[in-house]
C-alpha cells in the first residue's frame, strides 16, 4: 500500500467516500492517492509507443516520409487503446471510484480496446500529416504563413476536441460522430475551460517535441498521464454539467465492481 491505508497497491480508493476538498487541495489529494496507477498506466502507454517511435525516428533520420507515416500509424493504433484505458484510470481517480485498479484496467482493456483503434489511427494520421508538412517546409527554410497558420489551427483544434473526446469515449456508449459532435459543442459553450486546458496541452507537448531526444525522460516519468490528469481535472465538471454523465451512468459503478469481481475470478481460474 502507498499514500495511505485506504488505497490499494497501485493507488485509488478501495472504500470511496464523500469528496470534501476542492481546488488545489483536491488536485493534490487525487495526485497523491493515484500516483501509482497513473504511472503504471503511463508506462504501458510508453511501451506501446516504442515500436512506432522507432519507425518515426528512422523515417526522420532517412528523410523518408513513407516510413514516418507508417510509424505514426503504428504508434496511433498501439497507443490509442493504451491511452484510452489510461484515461479511464484518471477518471477513476477524479470521480473517486472505489475498487482495485489493476483488475479494472485489464477488464477495461479487454472490453474496450477495439473502440480505441479508430481514434488512435486518426491521431496517427493527423500527427503524420502535420509533422511531414512542418518538417518539409522547415528544412527548406521557407514556411508559408498560411501553412503555418493552418498547422497551428489544426493542432489547437485537435487538443481542444481531445479535451472532451477521451473522457466521453471512456465513460459513455456513443458512436464516434456523436462524441466528436459533443466535443465541439463543449468547446463552444465552455471557451475559457477549453482555452486554458488547450494552452497547457500545446505548451507541454510542444516542449516535449522541441527538446527530443532529451525530453524523452519526461515522457517516461510524466508523459501521457500528467497532461491527461490535468485536462480531466479541469474539464470534467463542465463535461458532467452539460452531458449529465454521472446521472446517465447511474449505478454503473456497482455494475462495474461486479464485472471486475467476475473478471478477477475468471482470471484466477485460468
Amino acid at each position: 500500500m502507498i499514500f495511505g491505508q485506504d488505497y490499494n497497491n497501485l493507488g485509488g480508493t478501495t472504500t470511496g467516500g464523500p469528496i470534501e476538498k476542492k481546488g488545489f487541495a483536491r488536485f493534490g489529494e487525487i495526485l497523491l492517492d493515484n500516483t501509482g496507477r497513473f504511472f503504471a498506466a503511463n508506462t504501458i502507454c510508453v511501451l506501446c509507443a516504442i515500436p512506432g517511435g522507432i519507425l518515426i525516428a528512422s523515417g526522420v533520420y532517412q528523410d523518408n516520409a513513407l516510413v514516418m507515416l507508417l510509424g505514426c500509424l503504428l504508434a496511433g493504433v498501439m497507443v490509442g487503446p493504451a491511452f484510452g484505458v489510461l484515461t479511464d484510470a484518471v477518471l477513476m481517480g477524479v470521480r473517486d471510484i472505489p475498487g482495485a485498479w489493476w483488475k479494472r484496467y485489464r477488464m477495461v482493456w479487454k472490453r474496450d480496446w477495439k473502440g480505441y483503434l479508430v481514434p488512435g489511427l486518426l491521431l496517427g494520421v493527423l500527427v503524420a500529416v502535420t509533422a511531414n508538412v512542418a518538417m518539409g517546409d522547415w528544412e527548406s527554410g521557407d514556411l508559408p504563413l498560411m501553412l503555418l497558420v493552418c498547422t497551428l489551427i489544426t493542432i489547437v483544434l485537435f487538443f481542444a476536441v481531445s479535451t472532451y473526446f477521451w473522457p466521453q469515449r471512456a465513460l459513455l456508449d456513443l458512436n464516434l460522430f456523436q462524441i466528436i459532435k459533443n466535443s465541439l459543442f463543449m468547446c463552444v459553450i465552455h471557451p475559457l475551460v477549453t482555452l486554458g486546458v488547450t494552452v497547457l496541452q500545446v505548451a507541454y507537448w510542444g516542449l516535449i517535441a522541441t527538446f527530443v531526444p532529451r525530453s524523452l525522460i519526461f515522457l517516461i516519468v510524466t508523459g501521457f498521464w500528467l497532461p491527461e490528469f490535468v485536462t480531466v481535472f479541469l474539464s470534467y465538471r463542465a463535461l458532467d454539467q452539460e452531458l449529465k454523465i454521472e446521472k446517465r451512468l447511474g449505478n454503473e459503478s456497482d455494475d462495474d465492481e461486479e464485472e471486475i469481481d467476475e473478471y478477477g475470478e475468471e482470471d484466477g481460474q485460468e
